[in-house]
């Protein structure tokens, strides 16, 4: 892509510019921008105030906040280690409702000052989106009509649990085009076709760094580059 326009691309035998490819923690950053395009179409306040779930009313966990949810310094309890029993493959490949292994993790860290990398933060998401929607199947259409058909990303699915609420941390399938849509509406500063599809700046807090105290390079569900003492990757600019 250059300047919003495709100049090359190259696939492996037995895949096409239609082949829908799993995503895999990319769809973490599918599930932030449609929390983005919801904010944008007013269905949620930019700082929702509350505990998040109805579940965590009663402890620490209701002053964990939507914001530190996207960028992983909720502070809860999590195991992203892919081996037998662990938190992220009990989450993938056993339970019925994909964010309840995350919705029952207790808080380890105060949130909003430890970093850790969680797929069940991203089903949390998912949840909390589904439950602000009116379900999960009123969450994937609100996917498809207010996010992927108007991008163009017409080779997407998106697979749900058992439960119908959608896997973000891990199970979107696109073609490498429809990847590549989504990637240029952050080049754009959230804009499709010149108009606002994502509330003014959010783009720039989505790709601000976190306030751990550990590893700030993450924003809403996105690798930074900057924001620490050193670049995550020299070779690419400070903004990649």
């Amino acid at each position: 892509m250059e300047r919003g326009e495709l100049v090359a691309e190259s696939y492996a035998p037995g895949y096409n510019a239609g082949s829908q490819l799993l995503g895999w923690s990319m769809g973490k950053s599918l599930m932030a921008i449609a929390l983005g395009r919801m904010e944008a179409l007013g269905l949620l306040p930019a700082s929702p105030e509350g505990p998040l779930f109805p579940e965590w009313g009663g402890d620490d966990r209701a002053q964990i906040r939507l914001a530190q949810l996207l960028q992983m310094t909720s502070g809860l309890r999590w195991q992203e280690d892919y081996i037998p029993g662990s938190d992220s493959t009990h989450m993938l490949f056993h339970a019925r409702n994909a964010s309840s292994v995350a919705l029952r993790s207790p808080g380890l860290h105060v949130p909003g000052k430890h970093f850790y990398y969680s797929s069940g933060t991203s089903n949390l998401l998912a949840r909390f989106a589904a439950a602000r929607l009116g379900g999960p199947q009123a969450q994937l259409d609100f996917f498809y009509a207010q996010l992927l058909q108007p991008l163009g990303m017409n080779h997407t699915v998106l697979e749900p649990d058992a439960e119908g609420i959608v896997v973000a941390s891990s199970f979107v399938y696109a073609s490498a085009r429809d990847w590549a849509r989504l990637g240029q509406l952050l080049l754009d500063d959230g804009r499709l076709q010149g108009r606002l599809f994502l509330p003014a700046g959010w783009v720039a807090r989505a790709t601000a760094p976190n306030t751990s105290v550990n590893e700030p390079r993450y924003g809403y569900q996105l690798w930074l580059n900057d924001g620490g003492a050193a670049l995550r990757w020299p070779d690419l600019p400070r903004s990649a």
